[in-house]
């Protein structure tokens, strides 16, 4: 990567969070910026205030060939897929290309702890923050969390380290990227429109420790093999965490305890029945934060007060509202197979309504069929994937499709009775139909509660 950015002339690709953070980071350290986006201007949202700038050439609607001409960096968006021509096209004409946050933590002086994995990383990320915060610590969390690490360089600078959720997206992307510290909580098909292979998937997660030093750590889910799998490859001190088995360096489940055991012993840390947060996924990601924070010296005073006090996220198995005796549940985070099957196994005797769909990302549906007849009263299903996921499911439960988010959630509502459960929870990714998924999640609380009054009585 280069090492100053001022007077190069830098393309960033993709226009949305990522892309405008890299953008404004890039004019602010005197880079010359060609931004391109598929997308025009109009639809476009965040760009106020730097389209003006001296430094900045914009092109929109596609991805002009000639704009690589003298570039000296290309930095590539999350939401772009690396296989497109005009990226291929960069790599010909031996462009570095990188994603915004090896561009952004090559700026960064102090400590990164890094998280990724298919599912929690974003509910493990704010729980070693708020751990450490509690413990007196100061610390920025940042990445794929929804605040670009671009934005945060110089608040992580002036902190003690940098809290990071990183997708493979963009770890793929890495060249450079060093953690103090990583996480890898699970390994589950994924993203198979841009990892062909589960060997290419596991390969970009690898990424977040590829860097590390023996002094270094990673924490891995001893009960997910692919994920132990990666054990031999760290270059550092390997740590796991696990909820069924009692591991020789790490954090595991026994007699209802919390325990901490390395080459010192063994050390309880905190009953399950002190953690706010419910099911076995979540239980998880608890394991995994407490692993990591008590290597870094976290008092067990802190993680119980985190442990009490968290009651989870917002478009993470959100309780939106109770109506009439019907749960609302948003899960619009969960946007793969894997985070379908842990929702639908945290409402056991419930019937559920379930609302999936959008752009399917090549994954294997077939595989909830057990869960879907077991568990689903109805599916709404809507998105470019709707068609695929009615053929899939077809004699599961009654099947309804779709126009629209808010008709998905009328048509759940009518269908609805008491003791029901209406859950979104996707298995698709979001992106063509909604900005992201947070977007996704407060318009289905929005449609909620325009429709909750007309849930039927049981």
């Amino acid at each position: 990567m280069l090492n100053r950015l001022e007077g190069k002339k830098v393309i960033v690709l993709g226009l949305a969070r990522s892309g405008l953070a890299a953008v404004r980071f890039l004019l602010g350290m005197g880079a010359l910026v060609r931004a391109t986006d598929m997308k025009k201007m109009t639809e476009i949202k965040g760009l106020s205030g730097i389209e003006r700038s001296a430094n900045l050439e914009l092109y929109l609607g596609g991805h002009p060939d000639e704009i690589l001409a003298g570039a000296h960096l290309l930095v590539i968006s999350p939401g772009v897929n690396e296989r497109i021509p005009f990226v291929k096209k960069a790599i010909e004409n031996r462009i570095p290309v990188i994603s915004e946050l090896e561009l952004a933590a090559g700026y960064i002086d102090k400590p990164l702890i890094a998280v990724t994995g298919t599912n929690g990383k974003t509910t493990t990320t704010t729980l070693i923050g708020e751990m450490l915060t509690s413990n007196g610590g100061q610390c920025v969390v940042a990445g794929n969390i929804g605040r670009a690490v671009s934005l945060e360089v110089d608040n992580i600078n002036r902190s003690e380290l940098g809290i990071l959720e990183t997708s493979s997206f963009q770890l793929a992307g890495c060249r450079e990227f060093h953690s103090r510290g990583a996480l890898i909580l699970n390994v589950t098909p994924d993203h198979q429109d841009r990892h062909p292979t589960m060997a290419d998937y596991l390969a970009a997660k690898a990424k977040i420790f590829e860097n590390q030093a023996e002094t270094d750590w990673t924490v891995l889910n001893f009960d997910d093999q692919l994920c132990r799998s990666l054990a031999e490859k760290c270059p550092g001190t390997v740590y796991y965490f696990s909820r069924s088995e009692k591991v020789e360096k790490g954090m595991f489940l026994e007699n209802g305890w919390l325990v901490f055991k390395d080459e010192a012993g063994e050390k309880k840390i905190i009953r399950r029945s002190e953690i706010a947060l419910e099911g076995l996924h979540n239980l998880e990601n608890f394991l995994a934060a407490s692993l990591a924070v008590t290597i870094m010296g976290v008092d067990r005073s802190a993680i119980r007060q985190v442990a009490g006090a968290f009651k989870g996220l917002a478009h993470r198995l959100e309780t939106v509202a109770t109506i009439k005796g019907v749960r609302f549940i948003n899960d619009s985070k969960g946007t793969n197979i894997d985070a379908v099957r842990k929702s639908l196994l945290s409402f056991e005797g419930a019937p559920v309504i379930l609302i999936m769909g959008g752009r399917d990302k090549g994954g294997d549906f077939g595989a909830l069929k057990p869960l879907i007849k077991e568990r689903v009263k109805s599916l709404v299903l809507l998105g470019e994937a709707a068609p695929k996921l009615a053929e899939t499911f077809k004699g599961c439960c009654g099947i309804t499709l779709v126009s629209s988010l808010a008709e998905g959630v009328k048509t759940a509502v009518v269908t609805a009775r008491s003791g029901d459960i209406v859950l979104l929870s996707p298995g698709c990714t979001s992106w063509y139909m909604f900005r992201d998924y947070q977007e996704r999640g407060d318009l289905f609380k929005k449609a909620v509660s325009e429709y909750g009054g007309k849930v039927c009585h049981g």
